[in-house]
């Protein structure tokens, strides 16, 4: 079963046919398959021949306590800016075990560009979007995902990791703004 709306596959379908580039933004609460969805859009794009790249927010965050900052507005407005006037990509990568900034990542022009995680549909550069995927669970659910994924997390920074989500995600309107609602 699919558990994507046939109104998203469309969406997708229309945005593959284009000639133009394109940005696509998976937003989120954590644990709820931003990445899992951006990795079946990146496969249709790649069906259709059209080239692409996942952008995930977890290389752009400075860390946990300057993730939803405007660092990471920058680095987004930057990348946005880059793709759309048919550049190459480089992108911060955030070390997480070292907890500091590592070598870039360096990627070609693409057709489309995936923006994928929490806070990756920014107010900041929402007019430039494609299309905004807004895709959520349970935050019990989300919370025990993540844990299974990712054991050295500790539980309790996980949960003060879903505050400041929710805390965003309020602010800045993200779910409000999206083109697509899912749940999952």
């Amino acid at each position: 079963m699919n558990p994507y709306p046939e109104s998203m596959w469309a969406a997708v379908a229309e945005l593959a046919a284009s000639s133009e580039r394109g940005i696509i933004a998976i937003d989120g609460p954590a644990g709820s398959g931003k990445s899992t969805l951006a990795h079946n859009i990146a496969n249709r794009f790649t069906e259709n021949g059209r080239s692409n790249f996942t952008v995930h927010m977890d290389d752009l965050y400075n860390g946990w306590d300057d993730a939803l900052t405007q660092t990471l507005t920058n680095s987004l407005s930057t990348l946005v800016s880059a793709h759309l006037a048919g550049g190459s990509l480089v992108l911060p990568r955030y070390d997480w075990l070292a907890s500091h900034y590592a070598e870039p990542i360096h990627a070609p022009a693409v057709d489309l560009l995936i923006l994928e995680g929490v806070g990756s549909s920014q107010r900041a550069i929402r007019h430039q979007l494609s299309l905004s995927i807004w895709i959520e669970c349970a935050a019990e659910m989300g919370l025990a995902r993540v844990l299974a994924r990712e054991p050295a997390i500790d539980s309790a920074r996980m949960q003060e990791w879903q505050i400041r989500e929710r805390e965003h995600f309020e602010r800045d309107e993200s779910k409000v703004a999206a083109n697509i609602k899912i749940l999952t």
